[in-house]
């Protein structure tokens, strides 16, 4: 799985100069990387924050999610 942020104005989110991003890849599954859980979400929010108040402060930022239901968990 690959979990990234992806502007209509700058594309793909990351520095200017290319060094930092938000982009998170993930093995899924119980005999992988586990889950990507709440935790997971909002440490990558939260770098992502990080990378837009230093590299783009002008701007006003905006996140928005896809929620899908078919990225729960399915039972066992």
């Amino acid at each position: 799985m690959v979990a990234d942020f992806v502007s209509a104005d700058f594309g793909w989110l990351k520095s200017p100069d290319g060094t930092e991003s938000a982009r998170v890849y993930f093995k899924a599954g119980k005999n992988r990387d586990g889950w990507f859980t709440n935790v997971e979400i909002l440490e990558q929010a939260s770098t992502a924050m990080d990378i837009l108040d230093k590299s783009y402060p002008e701007y006003e930022h905006v996140f928005v999610y896809d929620n899908a239901k078919t990225h729960l968990k399915r039972e066992d």
